[in-house]
This record gives C-alpha cells, structure tokens and sequence, in this order.
C-alpha cells in the first residue's frame, strides 16, 4: 500500500471519529432536552441514575414494562412539541 494511501485512509479515519463524536455529542444534548421536557432535571442525581439503571435492567432482561414504557413515551411525544435547539 503507497504512503498516500496510507495518508488517506488516516485522514478519512480521524473525519470518521470527529463525525463519531459529534454524533455522540447531538445524542446527549437530545437525552439531556428530554429530560427536560419531562420536566425532571431537577431530581437528584442518585435517583435519576437509578432510574437509569434499572430501565437498563429491564431492557436487558426483556421485561414486559418496556412496553408500557414505549407506549407512554409515545403518548407524551405526541402531545408535547418538539424542543427547536438555538443555533447559535
């Protein structure tokens, strides 16, 4: 393989990764506006992530409540509007 191709595929890599990142950055603005939304950012920390952390159990587990879940998550989706992020 030729160096430039080398070169090349190291820069389309680190493109990759910034894009990787930056997508991991919009996700967690979207969870955090969520949270938001629902209007609990202002619990304490130990709650939320138990919460959390429980959900995820759940999900691992494939218990029956993710339905019930999904299906309320739905519902206030709909009926809330959309959070418009400030662009500047």
């Amino acid at each position: 393989m030729s160096k430039a191709k080398i070169i090349d595929l190291e820069e389309k890599i680190k493109k990759l990764t910034q894009e990787k990142k930056d997508l991991e950055n919009k996700r967690n603005i979207e969870v955090a506006n969520l949270i938001s939304k629902v209007g609990i950012n202002d619990i304490e920390d130990e709650l939320l992530v138990g919460a959390l952390v429980s959900m995820k159990e759940s999900i691992v587990n494939k218990d029956k409540v993710i339905e019930v879940w999904l299906d309320a998550g739905r519902k206030f989706l709909k009926r809330k509007p959309k959070i418009i992020a400030d662009n500047n």
